[in-house]
């Protein structure tokens, strides 16, 4: 073990679990803990006990009714709810704020209270049964950090210092300065405290959640969630954030769009309720419907803003050796550029039997559009959809072209077109409803509409021998448009053998 280690975990002001945390860990480590023993070691600790149960009778666990006392909370809820709440609470409490006026408490506490109610909210959502570890992991996994302050001082201050306010970069200063980092301190000290390891595992790789071991994957991922979610309400620019969170959400649970959004509206207003419980003061951070409106007003933006390379232009240097032709309005691949990115595609998924998915996108509207407000107005339309594309397939790993002036398409890697249609329904409805809005800005009368249809195709393991080349994709998906346009807007088109059928 190293001096600087050592030093950290023989420091005396380490913080240390409560008596009655102790006595919770002790109990329900034995799956046949009587209910009536656990609670009466809670209620030892009236002031506890009413914040325990201030708690599971907020919105933030939302019963229908009302519970008046620890062992009933046990009974509506069952142990793991209300040891994590204990725990939890009797953590907060061994930390003392008003002796530590150099440590930024706030952004501590708001980083574990956002990584904790939205790593809950994700696994709830997903129906797993670790919500409650979850919660009781994020508001631990900077415990570390407050570890190695107490036993480091101005040394561990500064190494905070040097990461400018960008938490991601301060492991990096750790291991520069001290060779160790707050996640392994953070797990030693859990350790000490005798926590089981579905908390220990989470807060050591809360920093990188694709290392953690299996059994501890599903608690891992949601905390890390969770952090993004912490990321998207409290920086400045939550593009990026905003971007990471959508394409972990979907590789890890298959979350949509909507459903990502969802859970960011009631985690800014769950962490404020429990900073309120815990009696914390976590500052200032963003309610989700600023991130999300500002994300809806960069669209019209976008066409305006200095040119900025996109998850599809990065994916771009890797598939061609030159740059390939650009849509002038919009600077993403124009036909000839389409035509490149697909011959390779086809070639590198058929070779990897991988699927491909190519999703081609009609823009209603646009001409009379043109000719009522001039063609400026049809650009920033055109933009404003892009945008949308953008935002729904980018975490898919989308390509987005422009093939003709009103036809979109988007060429996604490794997905199938099952589960590209989803986001494709999502796309129309997001234009039909954010449209009007662009069209009050232009003189256009009132029976111009700007709608969208999409069409999908893939080409798969199952139907190879039909879909060889990639003009036979890009008739499938053509024909999928075609229906799609006389039907409700989205269609798919599976290609069969017919000598088969």
């Amino acid at each position: 073990m190293s001096t600087i280690l050592e030093d950290i975990l023989a420091c005396p002001d380490l913080p240390s679990l409560p008596l009655v945390a102790v006595r919770v860990i002790d109990l329900t480590s034995d799956p046949d803990v009587s209910m009536d023993d656990l609670a009466g070691v809670i209620q030892t600790d009236q002031a506890l006990a009413a914040k325990v149960l201030r708690t599971i009778n907020s919105s933030f666990y939302g019963l229908r009714e009302r519970c008046s006392s620890i062992r009933k909370a046990i009974v509506m809820l069952g142990l793991s709810p209300v040891k994590s709440l204990t725990l939890g609470f009797s953590l907060v409490s061994s930390i003392d704020v008003s002796s530590e006026p150099r440590f930024d408490f706030k952004s501590y506490w708001r980083r574990g209270l956002l990584t904790s109610v939205a790593g809950r909210t994700v696994a709830v959502r997903m129906g797993l049964d670790c919500a409650d570890e979850v919660f009781l992991a994020g508001l631990l996994q900077d415990v570390g950090m407050f570890a190695m302050y107490k036993a480091l001082g101005s040394e561990y201050l500064y190494a905070i210092e040097q990461t400018q306010g960008d938490h991601s970069k301060l492991v990096r200063e750790e291991l520069l300065a001290f060779e160790h980092q707050h996640p392994e301190i953070g797990a030693m000290l859990a350790q000490r405290w005798r926590l089981p390891d579905s908390l220990v595992i989470p807060i050591r790789y809360h920093e990188r959640p694709t290392a953690a071991p299996k059994e501890a994957l599903e608690i891992v991922r949601c905390a890390a969630l969770g952090g993004l979610a912490h990321d998207i309400l409290t920086e400045e620019d939550a593009r990026a954030a905003t971007r990471r969170f959508y394409q972990r959400a979907e590789q890890w649970f298959r979350m949509t769009t909507d459903v990502c959004d969802s859970i960011l509206r009631e985690v800014s207003e769950g962490a404020k309720e429990l900073a309120d419980l815990l009696d914390v003061d976590a500052g200032d951070f963003r309610k989700a419907e600023e991130v999300l409106g500002a994300a809806d007003r960069q669209i019209v933006a976008i066409g305006s803003s200095a040119p900025r390379e996109s998850f599809a232009t990065s994916k771009l240097e890797h598939l061609l050796t030159e740059s390939p032709d650009t849509d002038a309005v919009t600077g993403i691949p124009s036909r000839k550029g389409f035509d490149a990115i697909l011959e390779k595609l086809f070639e590198t998924t058929v070779k990897n039997e991988d699927p491909l998915t190519l999703v081609q996108v009609t823009i209603e509207g646009l001409s009379p559009v043109a000719q009522q407000a001039g063609q400026i107005a049809s650009d920033e339309i055109l933009l404003s959809v892009i945008a949308l594309v953008n935002r729904r397939f980018e975490p898919l790993g989308g390509i987005v072209c422009r093939i003709s002036n009103a036809v979109i398409s988007i060429l996604l890697p490794g997905t199938n077109a099952e589960h590209a249609e989803s986001d494709a329904v999502a796309l129309r409805d997001d234009v039909a409803r954010l449209s009007p809005s662009w069209l009050s800005g232009h003189q256009v009368s009132s029976d111009v509409k700007v709608t969208i249809c999409a069409g999908m195709a893939s080409r798969t393991a199952e139907n190879a021998a039909q879909v060889t080349t990639p003009a036979k994709l890009l008739i499938a998906a053509t024909r999928a448009l075609q229906s799609a346009r006389n039907g409700d807007g989205v269609a798919t088109y599976i290609p069969v053998d017919r000598a088969a059928a």
